[in-house]
């Protein structure tokens, strides 16, 4: 109703509202707000890239003395602010820890803050460059005005960049993301990169020729133009710094506020530092504080100490977040899941971020980079000489070679048989051992199948072993998957060779003579015999076995042979001892050898035909007397009949033969008119006779006769009673016919040789004595 200061009628409705009405009411004119007051401090984290000090003297004021003072007493209990100094290792675990409620930083970092954790920014600052109040900044690309050597950004391949820092935005990461999208890398594609960790340091340093390029967010030359900041050149010449000493590559326009950016910029447009509230700050407080931003004037000693002209309603980050996604500084967590994360630095190794397709090395090779490459790193500096190299996502290092690496159907292993595939996998992305990295493996018509066990984690890799053994040879086959999804450099191949026997693994050693077979077993070679474990070739059985196996054979055949024929010559040479004789001795014939006789020998009827003694020499050496005694009984031979001519001894003795009927052949003596005695009977009794000069062992040719009775047995053998030889007979000693014209001169009937040789006749002389 109207206001007539009269009571008006109010619903029970109406009247229930009006508590909440009065304190609105009251809030709106200043009242205070009251909450639980289970917590009245509130910490404010800032970045301190120039250090604590540097960040109290700026902001304390801003965000200690004038939110409590301003903030602090909308509410009861009152709240108090402080102001925490942070840096990049920290600025994450105080989040995570929730130990600070609101955060001022960087906008490249608070973009990875507000992807992670969800923070709210609650305002932007508005700053003052060179006279120009300004919201946004980027960076510039500059090199000095006498380098012709750079013009474009992808004239920095090769050359020595300086920035501020790896993960400064104005000073390093705007440049980067430009680089990126010309298909460059900062990592990787400069000779070498140096982090001054101050812009200004960067400015003097490509003026005195230290670096070729360097990396500086807008307006920072412009800034030490305005103070006339001193540069030395390479010659030790001191100048004032101005923009006409340097020339800005790749420059570009942008807008800001609807108008042109004021200062040469290479980058895109970013927001400036903001002031924001991580989730667990209540809404009330957040709004305040927001509140209490806006409200700070340019003219206030918080503006003036903080280098700012005022706090603006919050510009959109999600370009930070864009280029962090696309620097990859924004990744995926580890274990999988979906969710990505920031990527959290401790260190300019743990800052790296190799471009695709190109890991990190080790963090020893990336400390001894530029060392190696012979580019020292100026005192103080951080400094990366390409810190990364081209590889596959998951490399495949054949053998104990940890530089070498497997290609998409390269042969990359070659082993023997019974030898585990020398395979070692490298994951670059580091994903640990909960990793599923199997393996199929073909070989002709044989398929494996496996698990690659995990080894370990070390230099920013997870570390994996092949572990397979084949025995058969030939080429295989390796498919590599990782969570079931084949590996792009995989497959590869293998081949599977022959073992070696004597010098390989458990080898037997050189000459053992083994071969393997078809599953790797070491077994003797084809020209080789077991024996006793040991293979023994066919050429050593050969001499050492059938040679001298042969050799005892053939000696053993000559033995025999020997046996045999001594065992023969036992029938032909006779032991005159065991010759039997009739009584009288039966005359079978004579011819130019001589007498015929019949006589027996180890109860064999035989002839004997002739005596042949040793030779002259050898009856010399002999010069051995012959003794041959004889008990024999001759009855009935007449000694007359020795008497009688040779043509009737002829006759005598071809009746006897024709009554053996033997058939004797019979030559008739050149000499034999001079007569020899025929046998016609002796006395019996014994005789004896004794030679000078005989052999003792007489050689007898014999002929084996139907056996006639036995009559006696002649003591000695006849041949060794050899007389001299006739002179009509032939040379080569006496014989059998000899002997027996001794017994004929015995008889009374002389022989005309022994009237023309005295030594003949002593010999007769010395038979007729003995008999």
């Amino acid at each position: 109703g109207p206001l007539t200061g009269l009571p008006v009628a109010m619903s029970p409705r109406a009247w229930r509202r009006l508590p909440l009405l009065v304190l609105l009411a009251c809030g709106l004119v200043g009242g205070v707000i009251v909450h639980d007051g289970t917590k009245t401090n509130y910490t404010i984290g800032g970045l301190a890239i120039n250090g604590p000090v540097i960040l109290e003297n700026q902001m304390g004021r801003t965000f200690r003395d004038y939110m409590t003072r301003e903030v602090g007493p909308l509410f009861d209990p009152p709240l108090y602010f402080k102001l925490q100094d942070l840096n990049f290792e920290t600025t994450y675990s105080y989040v995570e820890s929730k130990e600070i409620d609101f955060i001022y930083t960087n906008p490249s970092i608070y973009s990875c803050i507000e992807w992670q954790y969800g923070s709210s920014s609650l305002a932007t600052l508005r700053r003052k460059r060179q006279g120009k109040e300004l919201n946004s900044f980027g960076g510039i690309i500059f090199v000095r005005a006498d380098n012709t050597d750079v013009s474009s950004i992808v004239d920095l391949k090769g050359k020595i960049v300086a920035a501020a820092s790896i993960s400064g935005l104005g000073s390093g990461q705007a440049q980067w993301l430009m680089m990126q999208q010309r298909g460059m890398s900062l990592i990787q594609d400069p000779k070498q990169v140096v982090f001054t960790s101050n812009q200004g340091e960067v400015v003097k340093g490509v003026y005195s020729g230290i670096f070729d390029v360097g990396f500086v967010r807008t307006d920072q030359i412009e800034g030490m133009e305005a103070k006339a900041t001193p540069l030395t050149g390479a010659d030790g010449t001191k100048v004032p710094c101005k923009k006409a000493l340097f020339r800005y590559i790749d420059v570009v326009e942008r807008i800001v506020d609807g108008s042109p950016f004021p200062f040469d910029i290479t980058s895109v447009l970013y927001p400036e530092w903001n002031l924001a509230a991580l989730p667990h700050v209540p809404y009330k407080v957040s709004k305040e504080v927001q509140a209490a931003l806006y409200r700070i004037q340019s003219s206030s000693d918080e503006a003036t100490n903080g280098s700012y002209v005022a706090w603006q309603p919050s510009l959109s980050y999600l370009p930070l977040i864009d280029m962090n996604q696309r620097l990859g500084t924004i990744v995926p967590e580890q274990g999988g899941g979906g969710k990505t994360v920031c990527q959290r630095a401790s260190t300019l190794y743990d800052s790296i971020v190799c471009p695709p397709g190109h890991f990190k090395l080790t963090e020893e090779e990336v400390d001894q980079g530029c060392e190696v490459q012979g580019l020292p790193c100026p005192e103080g500096d951080k400094c990366l000489c390409r810190p990364c190299r081209k590889a596959e996502e998951v490399e495949l290092i054949p053998g104990s070679d940890r530089a070498a690496r497997c290609g998409k159907m390269d042969v990359c292993t070659a082993v023997e048989q019974q030898t585990p595939i020398p395979l070692t996998l490298k994951d670059n992305k580091d994903r640990g051992p909960d990793t599923n990295m199997t393996y199929i493996l073909r070989q002709s018509e044989r398929v494996f199948r496996g698990q690659i066990q995990f080894l370990n984690q070390s230099a920013g890799a997870s570390w994996f072993v092949f572990n397979h053994t084949l025995f058969q040879t030939g080429t295989h086959i390796i498919e590599i998957f990782v969570d079931g999804v084949q590996l792009p450099n995989s497959p590869i191949l293998g081949e599977t060779v022959d073992r070696d026997c004597e010098l390989g693994v458990d080898g037997y050693g050189t000459g053992s003579d083994r071969v393997p077979d078809s599953d790797g077993e070491c077994v003797c070679s084809d020209y080789t015999f077991t024996i006793g474990g040991t293979c023994v070739r066919r050429e050593t059985i050969i001499i050492s076995v059938v040679l001298p196996t042969i050799a005892a054979i053939i000696a053993g055949a000559f033995l025999f042979m020997v046996y045999l024929k001594r065992k023969l010559d036992s029938l032909w040479v006779l032991n005159p001892r065991e010759l039997v004789f009739d009584s009288p001795p039966q005359v079978l014939g004579r011819g130019s050898f001589g007498m015929v006789l019949l006589a027996e020998y180890r109860g064999t009827t035989v002839a004997v035909k002739r005596v042949l003694p040793n030779t002259p020499d050898e009856m010399a050496e002999k010069d051995a007397d012959v003794n041959v005694a004889s008990e024999a009984t001759m009855s009935g031979m007449a000694v007359g009949s020795f008497g009688r001519t040779n043509a009737s001894m002829r006759d005598t003795i071809r009746d006897a033969a024709k009554e053996d009927a033997i058939k004797v052949s019979l030559k008739e003596d050149d000499t034999s008119s001079q007569g020899s005695a025929g046998v016609g009977g002796l006395d019996s009794g014994s005789f004896k006779v004794n030679l000078n000069a005989a052999r003792r062992n007489s050689e007898t040719e014999v002929k084996t006769l139907a056996a006639p009775p036995k009559i006696h047995k002649f003591s000695e053998h006849a041949a060794q009673h050899a007389a001299p030889t006739n002179p009509g007979t032939k040379s080569g000693g006496g014989n059998f016919t000899t002997s027996f014209m001794a017994l004929q001169q015995h008889a009374g009937a002389p022989s005309s040789q022994d009237t023309k040789d005295s030594k003949q006749g002593t010999a007769s002389s010395k038979f007729k004595q003995n008999l």
